[in-house]
C-alpha cells in the first residue's frame, strides 16, 4: 500500500506521523481532527483515532465527521449570536434555576440593579426582590410551566439602597431553567402619578365649577330679595318726618342692604370665575 506521506499533504502527513508516534510512546489512544478539501463536496472533516495494537504497531481508525461538525459549528454559531442578543439587549435579563438562583445575567441587569455580575451571580431572586413574591418557588415553577410564560410587578433590590420597579416576564427554558426579562416601570409609574394629579386637579376643577354654580343661582336669588329690601326701605325713609326717630332705623336696614348687595356681587363675580377686590 501506499505511505502516509504518499497519500495526504506533507503537512497533514507530519501531523499524522507525530500522532503515531504520541500514540506509540504514550501507549494511548490519541484522537486527531482535519479536513481535506474535495473538488466536488468542498471541504471535509474527518477524525483519526491511532490506536497502539502492538510492538511498533498503531492502528489508525478514521470517521467522516463533517455533519456533525456543521452541526456543531452552526450550535457555536448560534450560541454566539444569542450571547450577542443577549449582552446588548437593552432590557435586564436574567437566567435563573430551579432554586431561584441566578446562573447568568446581562450588563442591563448590573445597571439597572448597580450589582456586578458576580455579586447578582451568588444572589437568588428572593435576595433580590424587595416585594414579597407571589408565589413559592414551586408555586411558580408549576405555573410557569403550564402557561410557558409568567408575567408580575416587583420591586427589585438596588445596591445603593431603595428599589426600582420593573415588570418580570419570566419563559421557561431547558435544563428547569427559566429566562426573566424586567422592564423598568419608573417612567411609567410617574406617567401613572402625573395622570392620578391631573384627574384630581380636574375634579377639583370640577368641583369648584359646581360650587361656582351653586353661588351664582343662590346670590341672583338673593339680590332679587336684597332689590326688594331695598326700594321698600327707601319708601319707609321718605315717609316718615325728618325728626322722626325711626329714620335712624332704616337708614341701618339701608346700609345693611347695600352691604348684603356688595357681598351678592362678590358672589356673582366668583360663580362667573372673576378676580375681585375684597
Amino acid at each position: 500500500g501506499l505511505s502516509v506521506h504518499e497519500t495526504l499533504p506533507s503537512e497533514l502527513a507530519g501531523q499524522m506521523m507525530d500522532m503515531i508516534s504520541m500514540a506509540l510512546d504514550s501507549e494511548q489512544t490519541i484522537a486527531f481532527r482535519y479536513s481535506l478539501p474535495f473538488p466536488e463536496s468542498g471541504i471535509q472533516w474527518f477524525e483519526a483515532r491511532f490506536v497502539p495494537s502492538g510492538a511498533d504497531e498503531v492502528t489508525v481508525l478514521v470517521q467522516d465527521v463533517t455533519r456533525h461538525h456543521e452541526v456543531v459549528g452552526a450550535l457555536e454559531a448560534s450560541e454566539s449570536r444569542f450571547r450577542t442578543y443577549v449582552e446588548h439587549a437593552p432590557e435586564a435579563l436574567f437566567i435563573a434555576d430551579m432554586q431561584m438562583r441566578f446562573v447568568d445575567v446581562n450588563p442591563a441587569a448590573n445597571r439597572l440593579t448597580g450589582f456586578t455580575r458576580e455579586e447578582l451571580l451568588s444572589m437568588t431572586i428572593t435576595d433580590l426582590a424587595r416585594t414579597d413574591l407571589p408565589a413559592a418557588p414551586d408555586e411558580f415553577f408549576k405555573k410557569l410551566r403550564a402557561n410557558g410564560k409568567v408575567a408580575l410587578e416587583v420591586q427589585l433590590r438596588c445596591k445603593g439602597g431603595g428599589g426600582v420597579d420593573v415588570l418580570v416576564q419570566a419563559v421557561v427554558l431547558p435544563q428547569d431553567r427559566f429566562m426573566a426579562y424586567c422592564t423598568d416601570l419608573t417612567l411609567r409609574k410617574a406617567e401613572e402619578e402625573e395622570r392620578r394629579t391631573l384627574e384630581r386637579q380636574l375634579h377639583q376643577a370640577q368641583k369648584m365649577e359646581s360650587i361656582g354654580r351653586l353661588a351664582g343661582g343662590v346670590a341672583h336669588d338673593f339680590n332679587n330679595l336684597l332689590t326688594a329690601i331695598g326700594g321698600f326701605s327707601d319708601l319707609v325713609y321718605e315717609s316718615l318726618n325728618p325728626r322722626d326717630p325711626l329714620r335712624e332705623d332704616v337708614e341701618e336696614i339701608q346700609k345693611a342692604a347695600r352691604s348684603a348687595a356688595t357681598l351678592t356681587n362678590q358672589l356673582l363675580a366668583f360663580s362667573r370665575r372673576q378676580i375681585v377686590s375684597p
